[in-house]
């Protein structure tokens, strides 16, 4: 048996994975990592999935070094793979591997520069430009009021995040104005694909 870590058992890209490991892998043992303070979120997840899940806190580093080296410990002879679901546990992830070592946890991950690197929107596609991959159009501040006149649908994205969270797709015109209260500056402007 190897043990599958979820973090995020809330998250549907978290219930997808569950429920493919269960429906396809039967000699993966899913452990569920629960990043949500408060009881309710447990019972949510025992209700949902009918397994409970382990602790696993995410406010500070000493925490979540100390809820995953518990369930690492109770799993020490079993070979454990943790799936990163969200940035924010792969960055504490990331810190507790610099400073533990667990012989029986495996995980594929990139180098953290370049982990870096793709989740800047805007360092990934100055990154594809310098090596010829091709990208969507961007656009800077300045061209959005050409775009006015000789508009194309574009997406207005954070340049670090992940998900759907915080994207505007501008379809027309008209709604070019919605974009005025935000810091551009924060944003990457593309075109829609």
């Amino acid at each position: 048996m190897i043990n599958i870590l979820i973090t995020d058992p809330l998250n549907r890209k978290s219930f997808d994975l569950f429920n493919i490991i269960k429906a396809h892998y039967k000699q993966y043992n899913p452990v569920l990592l629960n990043t949500h303070p408060g009881s309710v979120s447990f019972l949510k997840i025992k209700c949902i999935y009918g397994i409970p899940a382990f602790r696993l806190r995410k406010s500070r580093y000493e925490e979540f070094a100390e809820d995953l080296i518990h369930v690492l410990s109770l799993y020490k002879n079993v070979p454990t793979v943790y799936i990163p679901i969200e940035e924010e546990e792969t960055f504490l992830f990331y810190r507790f591997l610099a400073q533990n070592h667990f012989p029986n946890l495996y995980y594929s991950l990139p180098e953290e520069s370049s982990f870096i690197k793709a989740r800047n929107k805007k360092a990934l596609y100055e990154f594809c430009i310098a090596n010829g991959i091709p990208v969507p159009e961007h656009f800077d501040i300045a061209s959005l009021a050409a775009l006015k006149n000789n508009f194309k649908p574009f997406v207005v994205k954070p340049q670090i995040g992940d998900g759907a969270s915080g994207i505007y797709f501008i379809e027309n015109p008209e709604q070019i104005g919605i974009l005025n209260s935000l810091k551009l500056e924060n944003y990457v402007i593309q075109e829609r694909i």
